[in-house]
């Protein structure tokens, strides 16, 4: 998990909004909006991950907090590979 938090296998995807919502950060989206989500940035955010940038897999003795890890997607539109890694 940390070498995939680290190294995800992309280092960034990209949604359409299919209706209008609003993000967990509470920013409203207008449907048809594209949604750029990059792994690999988020993954190394310091208020999600104590010492982002060092190799820790201990931090994966319990689970972290939602949406900030998310090496294979997330949804009904993860990536299959999430099985094999």
């Amino acid at each position: 998990s940390e070498s995939l938090r680290l190294y995800p296998p992309t280092w960034m995807f990209v949604r359409v909004a299919r209706a209008a919502d609003r993000l967990p950060s509470g920013i409203a989206i207008a449907a048809g909006t594209k949604i750029y989500l990059s792994q690999y940035v988020s993954h190394r955010r310091a208020a999600a991950f104590a010492d982002a940038d060092d190799f820790r897999p201990e931090r994966f003795a319990s689970p972290p907090s939602p949406f900030s890890y998310f090496p294979f997607g997330g949804g009904a539109r993860f990536c299959l590979g999430e099985a094999l890694a």
